[in-house]
């Protein structure tokens, strides 16, 4: 099974980590306290598995984490996404919300055939660095319309 730290995986790892740092400085330059709070929550969870792949890396020997971490990790950004675009009417944070939900999905079919070949191991990791593009792009999308949002409300 390929693991975070593989270089098949370092290059797309690297990008998508690149691009969480910049949502991070885009949200907090540009957005709101929802959007902020968004872009710190998920690049501290995409920081969150590098840690946990190194730490196994040197403790264990091996990068991957127990199966239950995927699930928690997902979970909360996934509770959060969804508790934000209720609590504010925002149509962006349901469709980061969305993409949590599709990349748990892909977690789960995972775990549920179990050892994966290369194909599927390549389709996991695949959506999953495309669901954190889209999850970066939905905390964006609503910072790029936070001015927007509270202009109307003050006119209002």
């Amino acid at each position: 099974m390929e693991t975070l730290l593989d270089p098949i995986n370092l290059a797309p790892n690297l990008l998508v980590t690149g691009f969480a740092l910049w949502v991070l400085w885009f949200a907090w330059t540009r957005g709101g306290s929802v959007e902020r709070f968004m872009a710190v929550f998920n690049t501290a969870e995409w920081l969150g598995w590098w840690a946990i792949a190194l730490a196994g890396a040197v403790l264990r020997g091996d990068p991957r984490p127990p199966w239950m971490v995927p699930w928690l990790f997902d979970f909360a950004e996934a509770a959060a996404f969804l508790w934000l675009a209720i609590r504010h009417d925002n149509r962006w944070m349901a469709l980061g919300a969305a993409a949590q939900g599709v990349q748990m999905g892909v977690r789960a079919s995972g775990l549920i055939v179990g050892e994966m070949n290369s194909a599927f191991a390549y389709f996991v990791g695949t959506t999953v660095y495309v669901m954190s593009v889209v999850m970066g792009v939905a905390i964006a999308g609503s910072a790029m319309t936070h001015r927007r949002r509270t202009a109307a409300a003050a006119s209002a």
